[in-house]
C-alpha cells in the first residue's frame, strides 16, 4: 500500500464512464438584435469514489462554476459537508476528502446558474465590458505550453493570413478565426496533449486543437487570448468542451468558439447560452496540468468516475 496520485481530464474530452445530459428546454432562435436573455440551468457534478477495504482515503479537487459577468451567474451552489470551496487564478474549486470509501461512495456538487448569450454581438451590447487587469492581459499575450505563439511555424501561419494585420482588432480576430477553420478539419479524440503547433502539423483536431491554434494565433498578433474549459448543454458526444476568449479594446473579453464555426451563424458573432464556464487556464497548476478534476488516494488503489447532468 502507499500513496497514489491520479489525475483526470482533458479539455473537450469525457473522462467519466457514464456521462448523462438532460436539457429541459431547447434554445430559441436568436433575433437579429437580441437583448441578453438568461437561461437558468441546474448542473450536477457527480463523483463516484471506488476503493477497496484497504483504501484509507481519497482527496478530490475539481473545477466548479463561479459567477463570471457577461457569461454566467451562480444563483445557488451546494457542496458536500466539510468540503472546501476556494478560488485561485480565475477558477473556483471544491476540495473534499472521502474517508474509507469502500465499494462506492458518491459525492455531488449541485449548482444553479443563469447562462447568458455571448459572442461579439452580445459583448458589444453589454452595458459593462468584461474587463481584465494588466497582469491578466500580459499573461494572455505570452507564449506558454501548448500555445506556442512565437514558434516560427506559427508565426509563418499567421503572417500568411490575409487580414491578420488589419487595423481593427475585430477584423484581425475574424481573419484568424476564418484561417483556423480553413486550416483544420474536425478529428477524432486524441488522448495526447498536442497544442497549436501539432494542430498545424496534423491539420486536424478536436475543440482543444481548434482553441489552441486560435489562441496562439491571436497572441502572435498582439491580441490577448485565452483558452476556456467548461461544458456545453448541446453536444454530440460529450459535454466537456473548450473555446476561446479574446480581449478587445473598448469591448472587453469576447467568447469565440472555433470548433462550432463550421455551422452558419455560430462561433463568432453570436453564441447561444449553452456554455458553462469552469476554467480560464490552459494549464492549471493546481490540477498538475490536467482538466476538470484530479484525485489522490492513500492505501490501496482507488478510482473516481465523474458524471455530468444538466437540467
Amino acid at each position: 500500500m502507499g500513496v497514489g496520485v491520479v489525475r483526470a481530464g482533458r479539455l473537450g474530452v469525457a473522462i467519466a464512464a457514464a456521462t448523462v445530459l438532460t436539457v429541459t428546454a431547447s434554445a430559441q432562435p436568436a433575433p437579429k438584435n437580441p437583448a441578453p436573455t438568461k437561461r437558468r440551468v441546474e448542473l450536477l457534478q457527480r463523483f463516484v469514489v471506488k476503493g477497496s477495504g484497504s483504501t484509507r482515503r481519497v482527496d478530490l479537487l475539481a473545477w466548479i462554476p463561479r459567477t463570471e459577468p457577461g457569461c454566467q451567474r451562480v444563483i445557488r451552489q451546494h457542496v458536500p459537508r466539510k468540503a472546501k470551496v476556494f478560488e485561485s487564478g480565475g477558477n473556483r474549486y471544491v476540495r473534499l476528502t472521502v474517508q474509507a470509501p469502500g465499494t462506492a461512495t458518491t459525492v455531488v456538487v449541485r449548482t444553479t446558474l443563469d447562462l447568458l448569450p455571448s459572442g461579439l454581438a452580445s459583448a458589444r451590447a453589454a452595458r459593462r465590458p468584461r474587463k481584465a487587469n494588466r497582469a491578466e492581459i500580459a499573461r494572455c499575450l505570452r507564449p506558454e505550453r501548448f500555445l506556442e505563439s512565437r514558434a516560427p511555424a506559427l508565426v509563418a501561419f499567421v503572417d500568411a493570413v490575409d487580414g491578420s494585420n488589419a487595423r481593427d482588432p475585430v477584423d484581425r480576430v475574424r481573419a484568424l478565426y476564418t484561417a483556423v477553420l480553413e486550416a483544420l478539419q474536425p478529428g477524432n479524440y486524441d488522448p495526447g496533449e498536442g497544442g497549436a503547433l501539432r494542430a498545424l502539423e496534423r491539420r486536424t483536431g478536436d475543440c482543444t486543437e481548434y482553441s489552441d491554434l486560435l489562441t496562439a494565433s491571436c497572441r502572435a498578433r498582439g491580441i490577448p487570448a485565452r483558452v476556456v474549459g467548461g461544458l456545453t448543454t448541446k453536444w454530440s458526444d460529450v459535454p466537456q468542451h473548450s473555446w476561446v476568449e479574446v480581449h478587445l479594446a473598448g469591448i472587453g473579453w469576447v467568447a469565440v468558439d472555433p470548433r462550432h464555426g463550421e455551422r452558419p451563424g455560430r462561433g463568432f458573432d453570436r453564441l447561444e447560452n449553452i456554455y458553462i464556464r469552469l476554467s480560464e487556464r490552459r494549464v492549471d497548476p493546481l490540477l498538475d496540468g490536467y482538466h476538470y478534476y484530479r484525485y489522490d488516494y492513500f492505501g490501496d488503489r482507488a478510482t473516481v468516475e465523474s458524471a455530468i447532468e444538466v437540467k
